[in-house]
């Protein structure tokens, strides 16, 4: 009886056909609501306090007859009607977040070890950024990578693992392989076991497909070193492999996550930003000359005077150490 009743004042509410003194009564309710801010519609839970105030006037309405104890009813139904409209309102256009994804990150001087939920290891470099799905679930593995990682991912044919950067996409069952995606610097995968594809962004069809001791470069105008062969080119990437490998041999490329600092053949500006993140300072070359200089060496456990040091034996140049700041002129 009261459910139907409350639907009937609130259809006439709504179509204007309440008479004058039942509409009197609901506005006026209505402004009371909204001047008191403990009653703001802002969760879930705040239907629940209005309905008991609600309760309360309803109760001593009764006591004061049943003209009044109507006119109370009719107000709740709309109050409840409104505050359930308000509610879907609020729930439709702010829905429940999403699950967050789970971020991890270095600084600079700085590498993590990162086991995700699949089993997959991930070695970050200095000053980067991965994001994953909480959970991990899905039919797609994927992590979203700003900066350099390497990675042993766990095989899995129905599940294949995908690392996203803003430059290029790496599909793979399941591998061992580097990437390196800096903001301003040229992208890189370095595959060692296993095979990977290689997709540009919203790309369907695979760029490349490595091989392992293949390294992929995206970028225009790389040099091809003595030690390298050029194993295909095409517009704006090249894959290169070594000309000769011995087993068991370091690639150079994934050297830092064995806390080795490697230069291979990698111009002043490439190495100035690899010791930026490696020592937490920063280099400014000051003569626009020296940025044709180009360095191989391999650094293990050394400061950063030495390696500059060593650095200036082999070309031509002087460098001023100011706290955590370095010119180079």
């Amino acid at each position: 009886m009261k459910k139907n009743f409350f639907r009937k004042i609130a259809g006439k509410y709504v179509d204007g056909t309440v008479n004058d003194r039942q509409k009197s009564l609901i506005d006026a309710y209505f402004d009371d609501k909204q001047n008191n801010a403990d009653l703001l519609i802002t969760e879930e839970g705040t239907s629940s306090r209005i309905l008991e105030r609600i309760n309360l006037r309803i109760t001593s309405a009764e006591n004061r007859g049943a003209n009044n104890y109507r006119y109370y009813w009719a107000a709740a139904a709309i109050i409840v009607v409104v505050t359930a409209a308000i509610i879907t309102f609020n729930l439709t256009n702010n829905p429940a977040p999403l699950v967050k994804d789970l971020l991890v990150s270095t600084k600079k001087g700085e590498k993590k070890k990162v086991i995700l939920p699949d089993g997959s290891v991930v070695m970050l470099n200095s000053d980067s950024k991965m994001h994953y799905a909480k959970g991990f679930s899905g039919p797609l593995r994927k992590v979203d990578l700003e900066g350099e990682a390497y990675f042993d991912v766990v095989h899995n044919p129905k599940r294949p693992f995908i690392v996203h950067s803003k430059a290029m996409d790496i599909k793979v069952l399941g591998t061992l392989f580097n990437i390196k995606a800096y903001e301003g610097e040229k992208t890189e995968a370095s595959l060692i076991r296993g095979a990977v594809q290689v997709f540009l962004p919203d790309a369907k069809k695979a760029l490349v497909t490595l091989k392992p001791n293949e390294k992929f470069i995206l970028g225009s105008g790389i040099p091809i070193t003595s030690s390298k062969q050029l194993v295909a080119k095409g517009k704006g990437f090249i894959v290169t492999t070594p000309k000769q490998i011995i087993a068991n041999s370091e690639i150079k490329s994934v050297a830092w996550v064995h806390n080795r600092l490697s230069f291979d053949d990698q111009g002043f500006k490439e190495v100035a930003a690899l010791l930026e993140r490696w020592y937490d300072v920063t280099i400014t070359i000051d003569n626009p000359e020296l940025l044709k200089y180009r360095f191989t060496g391999t650094f293990n456990d050394t400061g950063l005077i030495d390696v500059l040091d060593a650095l200036k034996a082999s070309e031509d140049f002087k460098y001023r150490k100011e706290g955590d700041k370095i010119h180079i002129y």
